[in-house]
């Protein structure tokens, strides 16, 4: 089997399935998506079994992964039972006073820790091959709350406790990239930002690109991707 894209991912991946129902390119592209479609596979219970993707490592051209996009969201989405804000410096310094001011150096402690924890599989997946690696931005928050409760997804329920205000949810969002930047500069991985034709002039995704959930970017991003790793790939060559 032959393989010139390879991506490896969770629900950011679906965009970019469901771009592929349509795709008559000539790159050859291969999905592994690893919740819940491998449970039973190489990726079981946060358990990774890397002899499952050995063979198509070894394989492709290009090696792409798209790992914990919406991690941001179990702090982000759904308003704290102590709301609070925190001062990004150089990003948004702005705060609303009437809430807990969080120190921006504990919530990155915070922020790394977890990502560094989620991202743990970069030790094993790098050193399995010599071809270029990348790691995909997520999609930044969807700023709209009316969107978000026409389609609230799994989070149904816990809505009723009020979506944090969007300006906090992207500046956690943002605090969330900067810690995938900081792993893909450890691990020898690009790092390559979402594509800012799908992102709002306030740097939310924008709205022709949300998925019809809280949280994920559609086909029409699946689209631009598929041009932009074909465009890298092509790159290599």
């Amino acid at each position: 089997m032959t393989i010139d894209v390879y991506i490896i991912g969770m629900s950011n991946t679906d965009a970019i399935r469901a771009a592929l129902a349509d795709y008559k390119g000539p790159v050859t592209f291969h999905i592994d998506r690893l919740n819940p479609r491998l449970e039973n596979g190489g990726f079981f219970q946060k358990q990774f079994d890397p002899d499952f993707f050995r063979e198509r490592l070894t394989q492709a051209s290009l090696v792409v992964l798209s790992l914990w996009g919406n991690w941001y969201n179990t702090l982000a989405l759904v308003e704290h039972a102590e709301p609070f804000d925190f001062v990004y410096p150089s990003f948004d310094e702005r705060v609303d006073e009437t809430r807990r001011i969080i120190p921006f150096m504990q919530i990155s402690r915070s922020f790394r820790n977890g990502i560094r924890e989620q991202l743990r599989m970069l030790n094993i997946l790098r050193p399995m091959t010599r071809e270029k690696m990348i790691l995909l931005e997520p999609p930044p928050p969807i700023e709209s709350e009316d969107h978000i409760r026409k389609y609230p997804g799994p989070f149904v329920e816990a809505l009723s406790a009020g979506i944090t205000p969007a300006n906090i949810r992207l500046k956690l969002w943002k605090l969330q990239s900067s810690m995938y930047v900081e792993s893909c500069a450890e691990h020898g991985i690009d790092f390559i930002p979402f594509p800012p034709e799908a992102t709002s002039d306030k740097g939310f995704l924008a709205p022709d690109y949300c998925f019809p959930d809280p949280g994920h970017a559609n086909a029409r991003y699946g689209n631009i991707m598929l041009d932009e790793l074909a465009e890298i790939l092509r790159g290599l060559k």
